[in-house]
């Protein structure tokens, strides 16, 4: 869990991050959801070059 102090230094480097509250995500996040952004999830195949390097993430 980030610090007050700490969330203030990182919105200071960038007021457009992503991750705005990382708790309420962390609580909320659904992996079965996340999964649907690899390439596995439809071919069953694990590449890891693959996906860290050429898949494109879903915006």
């Amino acid at each position: 869990m980030a610090t007050k102090e700490r969330q203030k230094d990182i919105m200071f480097l960038d007021e457009t991050a992503n991750l705005k509250n990382y708790d309420e995500t962390a609580r909320t996040a659904n992996w079965k959801d996340a999964e649907k952004n690899f390439s596995w999830f439809t071919t069953g195949k694990v590449n890891m070059v693959y996906e860290a390097i050429y898949n494109e993430p879903i915006r």
